[in-house]
């Protein structure tokens, strides 16, 4: 329990101080102009890791869609499509209702209009739901896939997820020659 406590008080002032270099040098994103605090803050990294996703998606040649690095990794549109539908459970486990036609399996969507629409609609989904949580709610528990945890861990853990798998986005993008939208070299 300690070290879930140390663990999330290091990762919300890394989250803080990032999060609000972020808002000084882009503005604020309309959710987080809205929301103050610790969920401003979310939303903020939520916004920038989308853009990033969506900026790969868009950048990566059709014939490198389906790349993976090796037999049963995933392959880029599954990884899209992996954090797409890990966006909607956990907003589901924070209250939100989710679209009732999401495809069954997820990680089988290919097509990038697609998988940009589902990208956009996941991380639009979970800024929507944090937004709407309150600050006095943060040590709440919900239901996280079997074991409570607090919301605010839960949503860090959104955010860890997104930015863990964000790093493998980026490496398969170098590895197939796709230099990152918004990388200086």
């Amino acid at each position: 329990m300690l070290k879930r406590i140390v663990f999330i008080a290091a990762f919300s002032v890394f989250v803080s101080l990032n999060a609000s270099a972020l808002i000084a040098q882009e503005g604020p994103s309309k959710g987080a102009a809205a929301v103050d605090g610790f969920r401003g803050l979310a939303i903020a990294q939520l916004k920038d890791v989308a853009d990033k996703y969506i900026g790969l998606a868009k950048e990566t040649p059709e014939d490198k869609l389906a790349w993976r690095p090796a037999e049963k990794i995933r392959s880029n549109t599954e990884v899209w499509m992996h954090v797409a539908n890990a966006n909607f459970l956990i907003s589901k486990s924070l209250g939100a209702d989710i679209p009732a036609d999401l495809p069954k399996e997820m990680e089988k969507v290919t097509d990038r209009k697609m998988v940009l629409h589902y990208l956009k609609l996941s991380f639009k989904t979970a800024s929507d739901q944090i937004a709407k949580l309150k600050e006095e709610d943060m040590n709440k528990e919900v239901d996280f896939f079997g074991s409570p945890l607090a919301i605010q861990a839960v949503i860090l853990q959104m955010t860890v997820h997104c930015h863990n798998h964000l790093g493998q986005s980026i490496a398969y993008a170098r590895m197939n020659g796709v230099k990152p939208p918004w990388a200086e070299s």
